[in-house]
């Protein structure tokens, strides 16, 4: 099985780093595949701006609409859509993060 593994805490020594080590230890030992995106490791910019897609200054930013026209153009950045193919190879998806 594929499993991508999405984390976010920026101390890799706290119960959060301690927890995503021992489930990804524990899917290998079982033979899984598990591939990482560490997002502070990363440094993921979760924040959407006027910046990330090509868009009509004159008008008003909508982000869903700017997204799908840079989706169906291949505009999507690099970044992205490398985490996007990530998703897509994944048959198991663990999202981790502090609450």
């Amino acid at each position: 099985m594929n499993v991508l593994w999405i984390q976010a805490h920026p101390e890799p020594r706290s119960l959060n780093g301690f927890l995503a080590a021992e489930g990804q230890r524990a899917l290998r030992e079982e033979g899984h595949e598990v591939v990482v995106s560490d997002l502070y490791e990363m440094g993921w910019n979760p924040v959407v701006g006027t910046g990330d897609y090509a868009h009509d200054p004159a008008g008003r930013f909508q982000v869903a609409t700017a997204a799908r026209r840079a989706h169906a153009n291949g505009e999507v950045a690099p970044d992205i859509r490398a985490e996007q193919e990530k998703i897509d190879r994944a048959d198991v998806l663990v999202v981790q993060f502090p609450l």
